[in-house]
C-alpha cells in the first residue's frame, strides 16, 4: 500500500468493515510505509520523537524536516495516525 499524502492528513480509527477489511493490518501497513521510507528514499531519514504528547516519527531530507507524524498506541495496536507535510507548519520542527 502507498498512500498519497497531501500537506496534512488524519487517519481516523474505524471499525472492520463487514466486507472482510481489517483496519488495523491497513493502519499497520501504513506504519510500515513510513517507517520504510529511508530506504527507498536517498537522504531522507526517519527520527522517533514525541510529537505533542504522543509517539512519533519526524521525515528529514537531506536533513530538513519534510513530515512529522503522530501515534495513538492502545496496547499494541495503533489507533489513529496524525501527520504534517505543510512546510509553514512544520517550521517550528527546523529550529528545534
Amino acid at each position: 500500500m502507498r498512500p498519497t499524502l497531501e500537506d496534512e492528513w488524519d487517519l481516523e480509527p474505524w471499525d472492520d468493515d463487514p466486507d472482510g477489511v481489517d483496519a488495523h493490518y491497513i493502519r499497520e501497513q501504513i506504519a510500515r510505509y513510513l517507517i520504510g521510507l529511508p530506504g527507498r528514499a536517498p537522504g531522507l531519514t526517519i527520527l522517533e520523537r514525541t510529537v505533542n504528547g504522543q509517539p512519533g516519527l519526524v521525515a528529514q531530507q537531506d536533513g530538513v524536516t519534510v513530515t512529522v507524524a503522530a501515534f495513538d498506541i492502545a496496547g499494541d495496536r495503533i489507533t489513529h495516525i496524525w501527520g504534517i507535510r505543510n512546510p509553514d507548519k512544520l517550521r517550528p520542527w527546523t529550529t528545534s
